[in-house]
């Protein structure tokens, strides 16, 4: 699936609740605080294709979603990243508390990757500074079908998808 949102009006507390139909919803909130997993802060630019680039950049480092956001002016336009049924579903809340619901204008397109086994990710978090050697070490143990190319999709059925990202 892929959406558009573009930022109007953005002042200082306005959300935005962004889900991906796999990983909890995550608020985007403009201003300052300490970003979690599921909250997430960006700044207000200078003019709305600034507050665009800010918001995308806050998207893109929420490491919870399978989302991808690119910046055209003032538009964020964001693609789920998964394959299968699931990949074609995603969801803006513009006014999850009430109180801003003029803020934003949003379009989702349910045209996203067609059915079929999900590709497999390792996502690693925290993400170590480039300056922190030996932070991370990972062993890995080859179990599954050989892939041909970067885009060959392990057949997986989506009724064992969960037990194996698990694993994974």
């Amino acid at each position: 699936a892929s959406g558009v949102i573009r930022p109007n009006s953005i002042v200082n507390g306005d959300d935005i609740e962004i889900t991906d139909a796999y990983n909890p919803t995550v608020r985007f909130t403009a201003g300052n605080g300490s970003n979690t997993a599921t909250v997430r802060y960006y700044a207000i630019g200078a003019n709305a294709s600034g507050t665009a680039s800010n918001l995308a950049t806050a998207i893109n480092e929420a490491g919870g979603l399978y989302l991808r956001a690119t910046v055209s002016g003032s538009d964020v336009t964001v693609t789920h990243q998964r394959t299968g049924t699931r990949g074609n579903s995603m969801s803006f809340d513009t006014d999850p508390d009430g109180t801003n619901s003029g803020s934003w204008t949003t379009t989702v397109y349910q045209t996203g990757i067609d059915g079929g086994p999900v590709r497999a990710r390792l996502d690693i978090w925290p993400t170590p500074g480039q300056d922190e050697l030996d932070r991370v070490m990972i062993y890995y143990r080859r179990g599954w079908q050989a892939c041909d190319s970067d885009n060959a999709l392990i057949p997986i059925p989506d009724w064992v998808e969960t037990l194996y990202l698990t694993l994974v």
